[in-house]
């Protein structure tokens, strides 16, 4: 959100002082992030309420705008754990692995599955 408002402060300066224009190659490796972004909330505001359905599309939606984000990939391995598919759960988990191997996050859901499936 707050990168929103950079970007919209960033092309009005641009407007009142073309020195400050933002150039256009930043403005689009910007824009997909903050899509994701939003979409990644949607995906936690749905899964909240309970709508796993609409929770898995938004998640889906943010991974594939920001691929290299482990978020949206842990919201999809927790509707995963919700509707108590621990297969599905842990080869999801695998993928933020990869994703993120030094998340705090990532390393703590994947030590909340192993805790569940007693494999420490």
């Amino acid at each position: 959100m707050i990168f929103q408002y950079m970007l919209k402060f960033l092309l009005l300066l641009s407007l009142i002082n073309p020195a400050w224009a933002v150039p256009l190659e930043a403005e689009k490796g910007i824009l997909p992030l903050l899509n994701a972004e939003s979409s990644y909330r949607e995906g936690l505001k749905k899964l909240t309420a309970g709508d796993l359905n609409a929770a898995e599309q938004a998640f889906k939606e943010s991974a594939t705008k920001e691929p290299t984000s482990a978020k949206p990939v842990l919201g999809l391995a927790e509707i995963a754990f919700q509707r108590k598919q621990p297969e599905q759960f842990a080869a999801i988990l695998q993928q933020a692995l990869q994703l993120e191997p030094n998340s705090a996050a990532v390393q703590l859901s994947w030590g909340r599955y192993l805790k569940l499936s007693k494999k420490y």
